[in-house]
């Protein structure tokens, strides 16, 4: 019985049989299936990697035609900014000021356009790369920054048709669109940012725990190579404390 939801309705029906005194114990108890994959295992996107996915949007296979230089733009914009999927699809164009946006909306599950998921507005910045990509976009006469191939608002149900295509086409079936986000934070982490600063551009309000815990991805040879950059015959210490010790001796 290899499908998991087929066993956790098979170990409840037992489990209501002991409880019901019809038999002594349950079969299926401490069986462990393995799970799906957690945000704690994905494996990170490179910036190269990124690129090369988002290319395949110009991909004949995709048939999008002209449309696909867009296609193309949104998956770079979402794997270097990081914001949810809902965000980016009710991303209006003027929200966007060069390297910085502002998110205000979100659009659900249910194909509402509403608050953000904390309820709160941010700011967060536009990397180059990402600057560079909206270039190709052409202005929506909805105001909105990406559109379907229709001209509409993505809902999730259509974007994840073409999405499924594309995934196929670049040999990751089971790529979820949200590891996009991983990426930006892991990209974000690999250049020195702290895991405060990229809770900011996701739009968490824990500080950054989150982020250590489950987003940031980074190469054990990146850490390396940081390390031995902290310790630079050229570059010195610099005390975290030593604004506040100058406040006081002024």
């Amino acid at each position: 019985m290899r499908n998991k939801g087929n066993h956790s309705a098979v170990r409840a029906m037992f489990g209501d049989a002991v409880r019901d005194g019809l038999i002594q114990a349950n079969p299926f108890a401490n069986l462990r299936l393995p799970g799906s994959r957690g945000r704690k295992d994905i494996v990170a996107l490179t910036e190269r990697e990124l690129t090369a996915l988002a290319d395949l949007a110009l991909d004949p296979r995709m048939e999008l035609g002209e449309f696909g230089v867009e296609y193309r733009a949104m998956i770079l914009f979402a794997g270097y900014v990081g914001l949810r999927p809902g965000e980016l699809f009710a991303l209006r164009s003027d929200d966007v000021d060069v390297q910085l946006c502002r998110i205000e909306r979100s659009l659900s599950k249910t194909g509402e356009v509403g608050p953000t998921k904390t309820g709160r507005a941010r700011t967060v910045t536009v990397p180059p790369p990402a600057q560079l990509a909206l270039r190709s976009v052409p202005e929506h006469r909805s105001g909105l920054l990406f559109t379907s191939p229709r001209e509409r608002m993505w809902r999730q149900h259509t974007h994840h048709r073409y999405w499924s295509w594309l995934r196929k086409l670049a040999d990751r079936p089971d790529l979820d669109f949200y590891e996009l986000r991983h990426c930006a934070a892991t990209m974000l982490l690999e250049r020195g940012a702290t895991p405060w600063d990229v809770a900011q551009q996701l739009g968490h309000t824990d500080g950054g725990q989150l982020v250590m815990e489950l987003y940031g991805h980074p190469s054990e040879a990146g850490a390396r190579a940081r390390l031995l950059a902290a310790w630079d015959a050229q570059t010195g210490p610099v005390p975290l404390s030593g604004a506040r010790r100058e406040e006081k001796a002024s």
